[in-house]
């Protein structure tokens, strides 16, 4: 037995209306009837105005704790980068005065290598005119 699928109803009065899913399931108390504006309806998932009301409270909660967590982030990297500029400053003093320090010490090792080969060529004239000085008196006194 077919039953009709369209009536024209210019009133309809009854106690209550049971809605169906194809399969004879309930339609959830969470979807809505909604009108596409074409004469025609459908059901949906909707949100309660009051529902609405709480989400919306909650995700600009949700916004400001985000914000307030970037701005926190982002004073963090800053700071982070005053340490890091501060440490590459140090880093370019210290290597700058060990560079310094570096060329003082070749610079003083050069001149003490400079003295230690005058002193030895000192010490070299020094022991041939002792020795020579040496056998001259030794000759001297061999002789008397």
């Amino acid at each position: 037995m077919a039953f009709a699928t369209s009536q024209n109803i210019d009133q309809l009065l009854t106690r209550g209306l049971a809605f169906r899913l194809p399969n004879n399931a309930p339609i959830s108390s969470l979807y809505t009837l909604y009108a596409n504006g074409a004469g025609m309806t459908y059901w949906s998932n909707s949100m309660n105005p009051r529902d609405l009301s709480t989400v919306s409270t909650a995700y600009g909660v949700a916004v400001a704790e985000l914000s307030n967590t970037v701005a926190f982030q982002q004073g963090e990297i800053n700071d982070l980068y005053g340490q890091v500029s501060t440490l590459s400053t140090s880093i370019s003093s210290l290597s700058n005065w060990t560079f310094n320090y570096a060329n003082s010490t070749v610079a003083g090792l050069s001149t003490f290598s400079t003295f230690y080969n005058d002193l030895y060529s000192f010490s070299n004239a020094t022991g041939g005119t002792l020795s020579t000085l040496s056998t001259s008196i030794f000759r001297t006194r061999s002789e008397e």
